[in-house]
């Protein structure tokens, strides 16, 4: 049987390992049962209430607790604190608890030098509404009792440089301070939980859950939102790295995201100054807010941000330069003195698109910026007391796209205009003038006037003016797309000049000044549009499809219902050209007179009630355009006239508008109209009846169906007898056939033949 080694370690050497552990363990229990006694409630208090005393001096008041124990094997926890400051007006600032966290000989010590400090259920209500304010002086007194020269304080550990005092970081759970802002209301800060790193005085860090933060009294209602603050800086001005803003909303405008970046905060004699480098906004304005204007969605950059009060002279100023993402910038800066009551605001950009700002403005159901991008200074002066205001414009647009219903039927494109003027306006009595306005529109040059000035006795005078000469080459292509659709091929070549002035009293509305000058003779038409081309009416051969007929209707001297001026009787020819316009045989396609009183007419309505068209320009418009009431189809009717005048005879556009008029639903031409209401040829038409096919043309739907139901209106029979004295005494009628047709047209007979019966 194999024998087992002996045991070699002597007997002695055990002995002395019993010995020692024996002795560890000893010294391990006194040491335990000494840190149980230094941590005991007793022992801390001992120590930390002087602490805490001279702390309290230093802060001007007096901490109290209730209890104090140690926290974990360090930790050192203190309950039911409370923080009074020396003036009975300040309300005590009371906290569930504070754990400190000191340095390992801090709990033989009492020291409260700590690493970390923890405060739980912070509760603070401060003053904040002036200067004179006892929270106010108590904080300021606090600020300026940091001795810059002091190595060390009460709670805070030796600094590394002369100046600085370190801090430890610090937690802060579920803790609400609520400032009051007198006439702003209240903000209140819950801090759910929030870790500041204290490094010095002078620079701060915080992390964490935002702060949520909440006004009273600003907006009827609480208006909560989230703040989040980065690094801060406290020296000679407070600078913070990073501020965000989210799930602010207030009256319908909600701010997603407010990120700012760069804030500093300074202050001197003369003023103070918030300045930030950088940020980015996302909001939400909703129909029913206060801004329900420029109702939307938003999300833009701004480079810097500037914000400025000068206390001496009580002004207020900020400056904004925004940023879009495809890099064009625009600079905003507006400045209000509140002693006076003046605001001015100045708008510099680069290529920055304001159509988005504008999409639901007051006038957007006219006017709809679908894309506008703006370079130039604009810049206005507003006094509120006295209700005035100074603009001036140095501005350009390039390649902008609006529509409104008020130029065009659909959406204008590739708008590239410039613009300088200067402006003032006088609120209080509606006055304003617009001076030094020139610009472009493409190649087009412009200048402008616009004034309404009070007269002696009170009323208003308005003058107006508008000049343009350049090179007709460059007229038509300078044009917005859409505007003039039926002109664009057409070519000009040769200068041009055009003068346009109104002036009117409204005392005296019956005295208004028109002038015009078109120096037009020089500009040669090079090519047509083949849309709008006059030269293939010239001839005997043509067929034209109408465009602004409710029915597709074609007409030439081919179609069946054609009629020339040779087939009317001669005292129907001078029926329309009396009743619809007088001077059709010698002006050039517009009557200046008619227009003047059609403004003087549409001025004392104060709407539209008369129009001033020739009927070169009802035939323009009854063969290629359309009825709307938009200034494009003005533009181009206006054009076309001065084209087809240069192109055809006078008895040709005369037969073009007989055989287009609009004379009941479904019912065009002059040989139409005979049959349908008097089942004749045109070649029987009485004076009478004649008279009558002249006066329903401004509206024959209406005044066509009067007469089917026997009740034709005075003001029709009216216009049929001044049109008849008119044609008598211009001797283009015989004094026995007036005499026989006007009592009859007096009692509303008007033919011999039956009425017909309403189209179905």
């Amino acid at each position: 049987m194999e024998k087992k080694p002996e045991n070699n370690i002597p007997k002695s050497r055990l002995s002395r390992c019993k010995i020692i552990i024996l002795c560890l363990c000893i010294l391990i229990f006194a040491f335990l049962l000494i840190s149980y006694g230094l941590r005991s409630s007793l022992y801390l208090k001992a120590r930390l209430t002087p602490k805490l005393a001279e702390l309290g001096q230093r802060v001007d008041g007096q901490f109290e607790f209730s209890d104090i124990r140690a926290m974990g094997i360090t930790g050192l926890i203190l309950t039911n604190v409370r923080f009074s400051p020396n003036s009975p007006d300040i309300e005590p600032i009371t906290m569930d608890s504070v754990t400190v966290y000191p340095a390992l000989l801090g709990m033989f010590i009492g020291d409260l030098n700590a690493s970390r400090v923890l405060v739980q259920g912070l509760n603070a209500k401060l003053n904040l509404s002036d200067d004179s304010t006892p929270d106010i002086q108590w904080l300021k007194s606090l600020i300026n009792s940091v001795d810059e020269n002091q190595q060390s304080s009460v709670i805070t550990n030796p600094s590394a440089n002369p100046g600085e005092h370190t801090i430890p970081a610090m937690e802060c759970q579920n803790c609400v301070v609520t400032a009051n802002l007198g006439k702003l209301g209240t903000i209140r800060l819950d801090i759910d939980e929030q870790q500041a790193d204290l490094d010095s005085l002078s620079q701060i860090s915080l992390s964490g859950t935002p702060i949520k933060t909440c006004l009273s009294g600003v907006y009827n209602n609480d208006t909560c939102f989230k703040i989040s603050l980065g690094q801060l800086r406290i020296a000679d001005s407070i600078m913070i790295s990073q501020l965000e803003f989210s799930d602010f909303a207030f009256s319908g405008v909600s701010f997603d995201s407010l990120l700012l970046q760069g804030i500093e905060v300074a202050r001197n004699d003369q003023r103070n100054v918030l300045f930030v480098r950088n940020g980015q906004v996302e909001s939400h304005i909703s129909d029913d807010s206060v801004l329900s204007a420029f109702s939307g969605e938003y999300m833009f950059e701004f480079i810097q941000l500037e914000v400025l009060h000068e206390r001496e002279s009580n002004r207020l100023g900020v400056g904004i330069q925004l940023r879009e993402p495809n890099g064009a910038t625009a600079r905003i800066f507006g400045g209000y003195s509140l002693g006076d009551n003046k605001f001015a605001v100045t708008f510099d950009t680069s290529q920055f698109d304001i159509s988005r700002f504008l999409q639901k403005a007051d006038f957007a159901n006219k006017f709809r910026f679908d894309n506008f991008p703006v370079s130039g200074h604009i810049s206005t002066i507003v006094e509120l007391d006295e209700k005035r205001a100074w603009v001036e414009v140095d501005a350009s647009v390039k390649d902008g796209t609006i529509y409104s219903p008020i130029l065009a039927k659909d959406p204008l494109s590739e708008i590239n205009a410039k613009a300088a003027l200067k402006a003032w306006f006088d609120l209080s009595n509606r006055t304003f003038s617009i001076e030094d306005a020139y610009g472009t529109v493409g190649k087009i040059p412009f200048e402008m006037r616009v004034s309404r000035s009070v007269t002696a006795d009170n009323s208003y005078q308005f003058d107006a003016s508008l000049k343009s000469r350049g090179d007709s080459a460059s007229f038509i292509p300078s044009l917005p797309k859409g505007f003039a659709p039926f002109i664009t091929g057409y070519r000009l070549a040769g200068d041009y000049s055009i003068e346009m002035a109104v002036s009117y009293d409204e005392a005296n509305i019956d005295a208004l000044v028109l002038h015009t000058d078109f120096q037009l003779d020089n500009v040669e038409t090079q090519s047509y549009d083949p849309r709008s081309d006059f030269n293939i009416i010239k001839g005997n051969a043509f067929k034209v499809q109408v465009n602004a007929a409710t029915v597709p209707i074609t007409i030439g001297p081919r179609e069946p219902s054609w009629v020339t001026f040779y087939d009317l009787p001669r005292e129907t020819a001078y029926t329309f050209v009396a009743s619809e316009d007088g001077k059709f045989f010698s002006h050039q396609g517009f009557d200046i007179r008619a227009i003047r009183a059609s403004l003087i007419a549409d001025l004392k309505a104060d709407k539209i009630v008369r129009g001033g068209s020739t009927i070169s320009q009802q035939v323009v418009k009854n063969l290629f355009l359309n009825h709307d009431k938009t200034a494009s189809r003005k533009f181009q009717e206006a054009f076309l006239t001065w084209q087809m005048e240069k192109t055809l005879p006078k008895l040709r556009i005369f037969e073009l508008y007989l055989n287009l008029a609009h004379w009941a639903r479904d019912t065009y031409g002059i040989r139409a109209a005979a049959q349908y209401y008097f089942q004749k040829n045109v070649q029987q038409l009485t004076l009478r009846e004649s008279l009558f096919l002249a006066a329903i043309l401004p509206n024959p739907i209406i005044f066509g169906g009067q007469y089917i139901q026997g009740k034709l209106s005075s003001t029709r029979l009216n216009k049929m007898i001044n049109v008849g004295n008119a044609l008598r005494s211009a001797n283009r009628i015989s004094a026995e056939a007036w005499e026989e047709a006007q009592p009859l047209i007096k009692e509303g007979i008007i033919s011999d033949r039956p009425k017909p019966a309403p189209i179905q």
